[in-house]
C-alpha cells in the first residue's frame, strides 16, 4: 500500500477524501492523469470533488504530461455541466470550479496550444 493509500485509510473525513482525490490526481504519471480524467468527468462526481481532482491534476511543471488534455478541457467542462441535472446551485459551483481553473492556468494552456 503506497502512503498516499495509507493516509486516505487513516484520514476518512471529507477534507481527507479530497485531499486524496488532488494528490492522486497530482502523481505524474499518464495512467494517474487518466484516472483523474475520468474522475473529473465522471457525471455523479460532485463539485467539490471535481475543484479537488482538478487542482491536482494541473500541477505545476507537469505540461507535457497533460498537454494532450489541455486543449480538451473547457469544451469537457461545459459538456459536463450541461449532462447535470441535480440542480442549478450545482451546476454553478460546478460552472465556477471550472471557470476559477481555466482562469487560473490560462497562461499554461495557452503555453500548449
Amino acid at each position: 500500500m503506497s502512503a498516499l493509500e495509507r493516509e486516505a485509510t487513516a484520514d476518512r473525513s471529507w477534507e481527507g477524501t479530497l485531499g486524496a482525490l488532488e494528490a492522486r490526481a497530482a502523481i505524474a504519471t499518464p495512467e494517474a492523469k487518466s484516472q483523474a480524467w475520468a474522475r473529473m468527468f465522471d457525471p455523479s462526481v460532485g463539485a467539490e470533488e471535481f475543484e479537488a481532482s482538478s487542482n491536482g491534476f494541473w500541477a505545476v511543471g507537469q505540461h507535457a504530461l497533460i498537454e494532450e488534455w489541455a486543449t480538451k478541457y473547457v469544451d469537457a467542462t461545459v459538456a459536463l455541466s450541461s449532462h447535470r441535472r441535480s440542480g442549478t446551485h450545482q451546476q454553478g459551483q460546478l460552472a465556477s470550479a471550472a471557470a476559477a481553473h481555466v482562469d487560473g492556468h490560462d497562461g499554461e494552456i495557452a503555453e500548449l496550444s
